[in-house]
């Protein structure tokens, strides 16, 4: 399974395509009912859950994204909009960036330490 862009999923010689809600089969539409469709979908994002659980990873991020990426999107179309880049100086947006930069990091640097830490014993 190789994802094309945000909305196109191909499975071998067959494309979903879940914005325009189509299966393609070698470029060539196969049609489906839209209870099908749904149905197909949501095996898809089934294969996708199971292997994010073989492969260890956690799905709330995935689930988190997206729910809350297209209003996170809009709102940041409508702060650009309005204050173009200016709003990213203010201190509280500053406060937050600085708090998601170092959520982001700190597994990373937690897992660093306690590598550091092993060889040190070793």
């Amino acid at each position: 399974m190789s994802q094309q862009d945000n909305h196109s999923y191909e499975f071998g010689r067959f494309r979903l395509k879940t914005a325009e809600r189509v299966l393609l089969r070698e470029g060539e539409l196969v049609p489906l009912t839209p209870k099908v469709f749904d149905i197909l979908v949501t095996l898809v994002f089934g294969a996708v859950g199971y292997f994010m659980v073989v492969a260890g990873w956690p799905r709330a991020p995935l689930v988190l994204g997206l729910v809350l990426g297209k209003i996170a999107e809009n709102y940041l179309y409508i702060s650009v909009a309005r204050y173009d880049a200016a709003w990213l100086t203010r201190p509280v947006v500053l406060v937050l960036l600085a708090v998601a930069i170092g959520v982001i990091l700190y597994p990373g640097f937690q897992s660093w330490r306690s590598r550091a830490r092993k060889a040190a014993r070793a």
